[in-house]
């Protein structure tokens, strides 16, 4: 099933003249550019899936990418999926730039631990090699449409969404 997608786009010029609207059909939405969120899109990606990615915020990544970037983990034999590819890339990052045995690439502890310009970078690459995943930063919730599934009373459907450019504040602001 696709979803239907209304976003809305405020340039200077807008804010003078009209609000532009933009109709966006996608398989998949994702609100919140997380490393949860990431991961989703990643994964919906690979399946062949059209996928929208929605952060309210300028930068994808929550906190890996706005300061706490040593997460918490018990071992990393437990690293799996696309947050081990995540650190692997991390870790490379650090070697290519470095060398292997400088303290940049031995502090990154196999890529559990960067700086957040570094997240950044990798997970906007990983983002990038899925030509099916569209990034959309600086976009809030405004509405959804739902509608109850015909072949269940209980099923809710997403048909539609409004998204916003944020202007300033918080995501709600």
């Amino acid at each position: 099933m696709r979803v239907l997608f209304t976003v809305t786009a405020v340039s200077l010029l807008a804010l003078i003249s009209s609000l532009r609207a933009q109709e966006i059909v996608t398989d998949v939405a994702i609100y919140g550019g997380t490393p949860a969120g990431i991961a989703a899109a990643i994964a919906a990606g690979k399946a062949g899936k059209q996928v929208l990615l929605i952060e309210p915020y300028s930068r994808i990544g929550g906190l890996a990418t706005n300061g706490l970037t040593h997460p918490d983990y018990h071992a990393h034999e437990g690293l799996t999926g696309t947050f081990l590819a995540f650190t692997r890339r991390v870790e490379a990052y650090y070697i290519g730039k470095y060398g292997k045995e400088s303290p940049q690439a031995t502090e990154t502890r196999d890529g559990t631990h960067a700086e957040p310009n570094v997240n950044q970078a990798v997970f906007a690459a990983m983002l990038a090699e899925i030509p099916t995943i569209r990034v959309l930063t600086r976009h809030v919730l405004r509405r959804n449409d739902q509608a109850v599934e015909p072949a269940s009373s209980t099923a809710t459907v997403l048909r539609a969404i409004t998204v916003g450019v944020r202007q300033h504040g918080f995501p709600g602001g």
